[in-house]
């Protein structure tokens, strides 16, 4: 306590030696008061030199800031306290513009910050002694902001805070913040709305001593203009001792400047934050669409479309930020595409069964009952009762399936819609349709039936009788059916709707029933030799023929307008209208298309038109003369009848018989189109055929001669080589150099071309209407060991075959370009075999591959290995082409042809392939199909926005 006492003495005199140190000029204060004032202020800096203690609250701040000077004392009611807090913070947190920061004021240097600020609760919560701090605080402080109110102006500690603070000779240094009420009461109504204290009023001289009267109303901030932080400028400015307005211009433009880089903050973290979060999306969606891709694949196995379509989808919403993410994505729906599968028929299939143009399937599950479903897309029509043992398609369109189960029983059912028809037993051995009739024959030949077609009904036999077979003949005028008992003793001949029924009077061999349009018959051959003739509309006898008369059979030839009636070694031409004789001779010959024939006997020839029965032409033999046989030119119709007559040959018109020419003896004759060949003995000549004037002769040294084709001739010469001629001039083929013919072929469709083998392992394929060489083939060490010819109408691609197990795909043109195989081919399936459009090669190591057809020919797609079938649907304006195909493992899928072309195209991109797609399988895709796994998400797979 005593060592407090002498510092404060020490303190008294420093600061009195200071007080008295001023210019008396300077003041009219007396000692006593510099004295005082002296006392005061070496009490508050004795205060904030002690060591702090529980109940004092100041001490240094952070930045090592003399705790003895406050920039402000904040002077308020208690009843203000969250007014003052406010103000407390304002002020403190006030940031002083960067150019101020530096400059002398009236109160020195300006400082970054107004701290400390002195509010007495904040300063100092738990003093003991409020009187002795407050006012070493007062002391202390640089300035008083005095918070004003109604509440303040009646508070008696802010009148004492004031008048001391105007006793240490700062009554300039008090500023003031209106926060409620009125400065000063107008009236006495209104005093209670005054809000300066009286002592703001009162007047102190700048020593602090209190003066007379009252000084002027001081100047206040008004906090309802502007709020606090346009008032704590104002405060700020006071504090600092600068301009308010410049300190107000320049705290505008750090707010702007802040407020422009607090936004461009906000934006760079919102801009970070949308980054991130669509960044998350995006990487959600990839794990998706990779989900989703997976998946596609493997659904593509059993449900080909909805695979596929799956995998558009995964395309669809997959981002591209990761690009060689989606491009693999974009690959698996390229592969899927191009393989154009709209179906899978199973993995367990046993076999598959198709009709004759493949729109209908049969398809036997090895563990499930077989179905009936479309060749053109694969959708299922009809299940069936059982397993499949055995089954087949029957009948003109609609038509029918005969399905005979595996466990027991069979069943016929229209191959259109499945529907049943009958239940039948097992097994079924055969099935025969008329119009309205079918018959069933069973193994064993027990149980037959003959049953309506409409209903499935079996109909009745004459005295309970079971039929053996029954034929049908289906005519323009009637249908009808021959019926044939077991054993062979009774048959008999019924029409179609059972009007006229006719028992035959004997056991019958045969029955035949014409083809022709008018008269309409039908033909019975009895185990007598008998044979009646009878019509077909009324099955009345036209003619009955006695065993003895000879053996009566239709002679198919183009109207079916003839009987030939055979007995011993003569042959007799009938007509089948009335079966009256026409000619006899010991042979009939029919031209190679059938629409003339002609009776060769030993004294005279006649030859008829077969479209309408007209004679043409007789020639009477000569004296001592015999005719030993004639031949027809091969011309379309025939134009031209060569007939050897003994040691000559007669040429003729066919249809006036006038005779063009006479030749000499000859071994044989050969016709074409134009021309024609005459060999005797070891000479030969070729004749035109239009007059039968003399082209070339031959020599005689030709040993044999090679049938001729439309435009070469082949010689064997007595030496046993060959030589090529042709026929328009006799001239000979040129042969390659240091070769010799081995062999010469007429090969191809039509006989068009010649494959001719020479030497060593060269060959060559020239066109046999002109000679023109077309391909040379073989290769060094490896001879060519067959041709394929691949037809459309007429052959325009082969594939040739060598001995070291390679092959070529060849197109039949001038330049014979070539494509080379992948492999060996062991065969080559036309699809379909009549016009062809698609070839199917196999190779001996068991793949096979998918080639379109005969133009613009190119391999479309390598198939599963182990093919063991196909079959092809479609192909017209109602039904893209579709091709079933079945495979030794158990799967069978079914291509679209027509999507397979496009989608194979060298120049066709993704968005062209899935365009196509979206138009083509998938227009009518139902993504229902897709339920389960897209979850809540809609179907994309087709969006406009599918790259």
């Amino acid at each position: 306590m005593a060592d407090d006492r002498n510092d404060l003495v020490v303190s008294i005199e420093r600061q009195t030696r200071l007080a008295l140190q001023r210019k008396a000029a300077e003041t009219d204060c007396s000692v006593a008061e510099l004295i005082s004032a002296t006392i005061d202020a070496a009490l508050a800096e004795d205060c904030h030199r002690q060591p702090p203690r529980p109940d004092c609250g100041a001490a240094a701040d952070s930045k090592g800031n003399d705790p003895a000077a406050y920039l402000a004392f904040i002077s308020y009611s208690h009843a203000d306290e969250r007014i003052a807090a406010a103000t407390h913070r304002r002020l403190e947190n006030f940031r002083v513009p960067r150019p101020l920061i530096g400059q002398e004021t009236q109160y020195g240097k300006v400082p970054g910050r107004i701290r400390p600020v002195f509010r007495d609760r904040e300063e100092f919560p738990a003093s003991a002694d409020l009187g002795r701090t407050i006012r070493a605080a007062l002391a202390a402080a640089r300035t008083l902001v005095v918070i004003c109110s109604p509440r303040s102006a009646r508070s008696r500690w802010v009148g004492e805070e004031i008048r001391h603070f105007k006793r240490l000779g700062r009554a300039q240094h008090i500023y003031c913040l209106l926060a409620d009420g009125e400065p000063v009461a107008a009236s006495v109504a209104a005093s209670e709305r005054a809000a300066f204290h009286p002592a703001l009023l009162e007047r102190f001289d700048e020593c602090g001593r209190q003066g007379e009267g009252t000084q002027p109303e001081p100047l206040a901030v008004d906090l309802s203009e502007g709020g606090l932080s346009t008032a704590g400028v104002k405060l700020a400015a006071g504090i600092l001792g600068v301009g308010y307005d410049d300190l107000h211009q320049r705290v505008h433009r750090q707010r702007l400047r802040n407020r422009g880089l607090l936004t461009g903050l906000l934006a760079v973290i919102l801009a970070a934050g949308s980054w991130l979060f669509v960044d998350g999306l995006q990487e959600k969606r990839l794990n998706r669409a990779r989900q989703l891709a997976g998946q596609a694949e493997q659904l593509y196995a059993e449900q080909p479309l909805a695979g596929l379509a799956l995998a558009l989808h995964a395309l669809a919403v997959a981002p591209r930020r990761d690009e060689s993410t989606w491009e693999a994505i974009a690959d698996t729906a390229r592969r899927l595409a191009t393989r154009a599968r709209v179906a899978s028929l199973g993995k367990r299939v046993e076999n598959v069964i198709a009709s004759t143009d493949g729109s209908r399937l049969a398809v036997d599950h090895a563990e499930s009952v077989g179905e009936l479903r479309s060749g053109n897309d694969g959708a299922l029509l009809q299940k069936l009762a059982q397993p499949i043992h055995a089954a087949k398609f029957l009948g003109a369109a609609p038509g029918y399936l005969v399905a005979d189960y595996r466990w027991s029983g069979a069943e016929l059912r229209l191959s259109a819609n499945g529907a049943h028809v009958a239940d039948l037993k097992s097994p079924v051995e055969q099935v025969s349709f008329g119009p309205a009739h079918f018959f069933v024959k069973y193994s064993g030949g027990h149980g037959n039936e003959l049953r309506r077609i409409a209903d499935g009904a079996l109909v009745p036999l004459a005295d309970g009788a079971r039929a053996a077979t029954v034929v049908f003949g289906n005519t323009a005028r009637a249908s009808l059916m021959s019926v044939h008992y077991f054993g062979g003793q009774a048959a008999e001949l019924r029409r179609g709707d059972d009007a006229s029924i006719v028992k035959l009077t004997g056991r019958a061999s045969e029955i035949r029933f014409s083809s022709d349009v008018d008269p309409q018959r039908i033909l019975v051959a009895y185990e007598n030799a008998a044979t009646e003739l009878l019509r077909t509309d009324d099955l009345s006898l036209v003619r009955r023929f006695a065993g003895n008369e000879g053996r009566l059979s239709l002679l198919p030839v183009d109207g079916g307008l003839f009987l030939q009636l055979r007995r011993d070694t003569t042959v007799t031409l009938l007509r089948s209208s009335d079966g009256s004789a026409l000619a006899t001779g010991r042979r009939i010959i029919r031209s190679h298309d059938r629409s003339h024939l002609a009776v060769l006997a030993e004294d005279r020839v006649q030859w008829f038109r077969t479209s309408d029965g007209k004679r043409l032409g007789t020639v009477q033999a000569g004296a001592g003369g015999g005719f030993r046989t004639l031949r027809f030119s091969k011309d379309e119709p025939p134009s031209r009848l060569a007939i050897q007559d003994k040691d000559r040959w007669q040429l003729r018109g066919i249809e006036d018989g006038v005779l063009i020419a006479e030749l000499p003896a000859a071994d044989a004759i050969d016709l074409d189109s134009e021309y024609f060949f005459v060999r005797a003995q070891s000479a030969g000549e070729i004749r035109r055929l239009q007059d039968g004037a003399l082209v070339q002769s031959l020599g005689e040294h030709v040993k044999a001669v090679g049938y001729p084709s439309r435009g070469l001739v082949q010689l064997r010469l007595d030496d046993d080589s060959r030589q090529l001629r042709r026929l328009s001039d006799g001239g000979i083929v040129n042969t390659p150099a240091n070769r010799s013919i081995v062999s010469a072929a007429i090969v191809g469709p039509g006989s068009a071309y010649e494959l001719i083998r020479y030497t060593g392992s060269k060959a060559e394929l020239r066109r046999s209407l002109d000679g023109t060489s077309l391909l040379q083939l073989g290769r060094p060490g490896a001879a060519l060991r067959g041709l394929a010819f691949l037809p459309e109408s007429q052959a325009s691609h082969v594939l040739a075959r060598y001995e070291d197990g390679s092959s070529s795909l060849i197109a039949l043109q001038v330049d014979g370009s070539s494509i080379e195989l992948t492999g060996t081919a062991t065969a080559v399936d036309l699809v379909p075999a009549s016009a062809p459009r698609y070839l199917i090669i196999h190779y001996n190591d068991g793949r096979a591959e998918l080639w379109r057809g005969l133009q613009d020919i190119r391999r479309l797609a390598a198939l599963d290995t182990n093919l063991r079938g196909h079959s092809l649907a479609g192909g017209n304006a109602r039904n893209p082409a579709a091709l079933t195909v079945w495979y030794a493992d158990g799967h069978a899928d079914v291509i679209d042809l027509d999507w397979l072309e496009q989608a194979t195209a060298d120049d066709i991109g993704n968005q062209q392939l899935f365009a196509l797609a979206c138009q083509g399988p998938l227009a009518d895709f139902d993504a229902g199909q897709l339920a389960d796994r897209l979850a809540a998400d809609t179907w994309r797979g087709c969006s406009s926005a599918l790259p």
